[in-house]
Formats: C-alpha cells, sequence, structure tokens
C-alpha cells in the first residue's frame, strides 16, 4: 500500500510510526498547508517520506499513492475524504469519521461506486481495553439493554 499522508498535526508521528512497523505500507507523500510546511518536511526528513506537497491536487496526481490517510481536524474529514475518493483513492479517516451520518453514507456510497477502500482509523478491537472488555463483559449475565 502506498500511502499519502493529510496533515502534520499532533496525531501524524504517531501514525507514521505506527505504519513504519507494518510491511507492505510505504507512505510516499505528505500534504500539508503552507503554514505547515517546514513542520511537514521535518516529519518527511524524520519518517524517509520523499514527497510534500501543499497542494491537494498535486499529492493525488504526482504523489504515487493508492491510499490517503486522513489526520485532519474533525470538521474537515468529509470535504477531503471525498476529494480523495474522487481521485481515485482508497481513504483512512481518523474518528471521527464525519461530523454527520448523511456525509458518512455519502462517502460510503462514492467509495462502493469508485469501487474503494473508506475505513477509519479506529482499531480499538486490538487494543488492551477491548480485550479487558471482552474479558469482562460475559460477567454482566444476560445483557437485556445497550444504551450508548
Amino acid at each position: 500500500m502506498d500511502v499519502g499522508v493529510l496533515g502534520s498535526g499532533a496525531i501524524v508521528p504517531v501514525a507514521l510510526a505506527s505504519m513504519e512497523a507494518v510491511p507492505g505500507i510505504r507512505v510516499k507523500a505528505l500534504w500539508c498547508r503552507e503554514h505547515s510546511r517546514q513542520r511537514g518536511e521535518a516529519l518527511a526528513r524524520e519518517y524517509g517520506i520523499s514527497q510534500v506537497f501543499t497542494d491537494l491536487e498535486s499529492l493525488f496526481r504526482e504523489g504515487g499513492v493508492d491510499t490517503v490517510y486522513i489526520a485532519l481536524v474533525n470538521p474537515v474529514h468529509y470535504a477531503y475524504a471525498r476529494a480523495a475518493l474522487l481521485a481515485g483513492k482508497n481513504v483512512i479517516l481518523e474518528k471521527p469519521f464525519c461530523p454527520s451520518f448523511a456525509q458518512a453514507q455519502d462517502l460510503a456510497e462514492l467509495a462502493r461506486r469508485q469501487g474503494l477502500f473508506l475505513l477509519e482509523a479506529m482499531p480499538l478491537w486490538h487494543g488492551a481495553l477491548f480485550r479487558k472488555v471482552r474479558e469482562l463483559v460475559p460477567r454482566l449475565g444476560p445483557i437485556r439493554v445497550v444504551q450508548c
């Protein structure tokens, strides 16, 4: 998987370190806003990313990526995910997925039509907390109501 990362905020180094540990994931490009370019270039140097873009369309055209990981502020998830899907890129979104169900539904339908993957970067089921919940839930006895 050839990944382009959108963003340079606090979660990005955590995600980049995690991706480094997975065989088959190659982070080939990073996109950031012009005012964050220095931070983006520092991340690129630290994690061996060969390209830094400040123009999103250029990343889609020239970045050599098939997947984008969107680590931007929550209100823009929908717009950037939609743009990536329309550009033919698989999308991994940081949580929360989208501000509204209608937006999430729109993205899911677009991904289906385009034959692309659309995933939320929320792998709780792999963590220690989820394992503990699975261990403890049977002790509750028969579950009659769940309110979330």
